[in-house]
């Protein structure tokens, strides 16, 4: 399916346009399309450094705009999971085929299994955009705290064979009013035997509930721990921009999700919407 084609407008010009009027009609409807305090309101949404008042402005000013911009307070973030116990002929969500190509796994580096002590570990307790797995720079962002599954299976039943689970997990963001704008899923299969993971199945990212502002860029990290192993993470980081009619494009944002597997068939999962 073909993606949509990116808003080339420039933030940069879009300002300009709305601050340098000449009396010309065209520059009059320019004006009327741009509100320059909203631009700027925006621009500093993009950046990270927003106020409550920047949130306000667009709301009042633009509310067709402010539901279509992701609302950067952490309650706006949140991230949740799904998992169910492999069964012959299921294969859990599929990514949807288009530009990012999300099952592509010709980017997919395998680092050194966990050892005891970081299996016996947990992952972080808080995830802060930007600063995990990699050192890109992104916008100060909602960030959420790590949460451990429910769904574990008894050492002793899971011993009884090998069996296969998957587990999705994602973030959903939400507009300044409430509605979703995109989710950013990731998903891993994984084969256990109640002590240990024996080997991992397919693994990919993809988005889900994308409105048309949503760009979908490279995935720039795929990274899983060699197996077996008492445990092993899954980890992965996608671009994705947002762009909106008039004003342009706004925000490059950085989502990554960890996942992390055990041989008893749990898992924990931690991350950052940024």
């Amino acid at each position: 399916m073909q993606r949509r084609h990116r808003i080339a407008t420039a933030f940069v010009g879009v300002v300009t346009a709305a601050t340098f009027i000449v009396g010309s009609t065209s520059a009059a409807s320019a004006a009327d399309a741009v509100d320059s305090e909203v631009a700027a309101a925006l621009q500093r949404v993009g950046a990270g450094t927003w106020s409550d008042s920047d949130l306000t402005l667009i709301k009042e000013r633009e509310p067709d705009l402010a539901d279509q911009i992701a609302d950067p307070r952490s309650s706006a973030v949140t991230i949740e999971a799904s998992a169910v116990k492999y069964l012959d002929g299921e294969i859990g969500p599929q990514p949807v085929e288009g530009e990012g190509n999300p099952a592509d796994t010709s980017d997919d580096e395998t680092l050194t299994a966990l050892t005891d002590a970081e299996s016996a570990g947990t992952l972080d307790n808080t995830a802060t955009a930007g600063t995990d797995p990699t050192t890109t720079t992104t916008p100060a962002a909602a960030t959420t705290s790590a949460k451990t599954a429910s769904a574990s299976l008894s050492a002793s039943a899971a011993a009884a064979s090998t069996a296969w689970k998957w587990v999705d997990v994602w973030y959903s963001h939400k507009s300044l009013l409430g509605s979703t704008i995109y989710r950013y899923h990731t998903y891993v299969k994984f084969q256990y035997n109640g002590t240990k993971v024996t080997a991992w199945g397919t693994r990919y990212d993809y988005l889900s509930n994308e409105q048309d502002i949503v760009q979908l860029g490279d995935r720039i990290l795929n990274q899983k721990t060699g197996v077996p192993a008492s445990s092993a993470t899954s980890t992965m980081k996608r671009h994705v921009e947002l762009c909106v009619i008039s004003y342009g494009c706004y925000a490059n944002l950085y989502p990554y999700i960890k996942i992390k597997v055990k041989g008893n068939g749990s898992y924990t999962y931690s991350g950052s919407g940024g």
